[in-house]
């Protein structure tokens, strides 16, 4: 009997819960130099391991970072918008705020679709294998 697609371990499953609990947290919490900087290292943290994933997996798990490097690379544009604009101003407290603004709402929608993007294309990824490798049966 071979494993299902959808069959994860417990450290994957909490591995999984942990980086929806962090993610959610920095979307919903209260806008702040340290949800800005978590946001920053999950956008940045995510690709290197879907990276690493797609190096050291295989099977169904492979075919989910696989869909996941895509979507998750385009957060390295946010964070990449973020050095950038930190780099234009002159003075530690401009660095503040051009880095994390009162609202944070532009980069707090793009992580937010990014992140969604992410996941819904790594599961997208996981079904296109699994009904790709599945062989019609034959009983007739």
């Amino acid at each position: 009997m071979t494993k299902s697609p959808f069959q994860f371990s417990i450290r994957l499953l909490l591995a999984f819960v942990a980086t929806i609990g962090l993610s959610l947290g920095t979307i919903v919490g209260k806008p702040g130099m340290v949800s800005g900087m978590l946001m920053l290292f999950m956008l940045t943290v995510i690709p290197a391991t879907a990276l690493v994933g797609i190096i050291h997996s295989g099977g169904y798990l492979r075919a989910f970072f696989i869909g996941l490097l895509v979507p998750s690379s385009l957060g390295l544009v946010v964070v990449g918008h973020l050095i950038v604009s930190s780099l234009k101003a002159n003075t530690p407290y401009e660095v503040q705020f051009a880095l994390w603004p009162a609202s944070l709402l532009g980069y707090r929608t793009a992580a937010t679709l990014v992140w969604s993007l992410t996941i819904a294309t790594g599961f997208s990824c996981v079904v296109f294998r699994w009904l790709l490798s599945n062989e019609p049966s034959k009983e007739n």
